[in-house]
């Protein structure tokens, strides 16, 4: 996993944060920023939840770096 972009962390992280669930989250079609896949663009699709702060989502980023070994 150690050939992973930041971008691709980060659509990683955000698919580990409510196991068991379908696609929650997407990316705006209209994106801002030199990356599509960052977290100003993340689109919330299930209105159950709720939108993770980005602290919360760094934290999760490195804690599944750790997992891997990073």
């Amino acid at each position: 996993m150690s050939d992973r972009t930041e971008p691709q962390w980060l659509n990683y992280a955000l698919a580990r944060m409510y196991s068991g669930t379908k696609a929650w989250f997407g990316w705006k079609k209209d994106w801002t920023g030199s990356h599509r896949m960052s977290y100003e663009n993340i689109v919330i699709l299930d209105e159950t939840k709720s939108m993770p702060t980005e602290a919360e989502v760094n934290a999760k980023i490195q804690e599944l770096k750790v997992e891997a070994g990073e």
